[in-house]
């Protein structure tokens, strides 16, 4: 037979081996050696005295755990935000929509309010993006995406300039929204990460 495994030493050491092991380790000066020394140290353990936590331990404990809980929920929830912002600024670029009635003020003047309004979103996304931290894999990946769009729409816009009001205005719209959601995304993380 060969040498018992560590398993049935400890087995032979608390008295419910197999005849063959115990065999063994009776005719085998070192499965002995080996045996002897489990024994020692299974005795120098149960000799140590019971230690006791120290005060308020365990209220500590409660409290880290407890926190640790809502961290974990408060990052699910930040999770879902940021999907739920991913699939608005998806519909909203994706599917189509019903044109509105034409606008009560003229093109022109429209094209220059959301102009104005991605450009004050640009400088909120830029705040937001100096605070947001380390990104996890997932939200790294959304915003990259969005950004991918951002700047595809921004292609676009470059190329139309502003010969076609109509145009401009509706990719103006669709910038406004990426931009918006990549706000959303970076004050999620901003506010989640720790």
């Amino acid at each position: 037979m060969q040498h018992p495994t560590t398993e049935q030493l400890l087995a032979v050491r608390d008295g419910v081996s197999t005849i063959e092991v115990r065999a063994h380790v009776d005719e085998c000066a070192t499965c002995r050696a080996e045996l002897a020394r489990f024994v020692r140290m299974r005795d120098a353990l149960r000799a140590l005295p019971d230690a006791e936590p120290p005060p308020g331990a365990l209220d500590a404990l409660l409290t880290a755990r407890a926190a640790a809980s809502r961290r974990a929920r408060s990052r699910r929830y930040a999770g879902v935000a940021v999907a739920a912002s991913v699939v608005m600024a998806v519909a909203l670029l994706v599917v189509p929509h019903n044109r509105p009635a034409p606008p009560l003020i003229p093109v022109d003047t429209e094209v220059s309010l959301l102009a104005e309004r991605s450009d004050e979103l640009d400088r909120v996304l830029a705040s937001v993006e100096s605070h947001s931290g380390i990104l996890d894999l997932r939200t790294a990946g959304t915003i990259v995406a969005l950004e991918d769009r951002l700047a595809t729409v921004d292609a676009h816009l470059r190329r139309v300039g502003t010969n076609e009001p109509r145009t401009t205005g509706e990719l103006l719209r669709q910038r406004i929204a990426l931009v918006n959601a990549l706000v959303d995304v970076h004050a999620a993380q901003t506010q989640y990460s720790f």
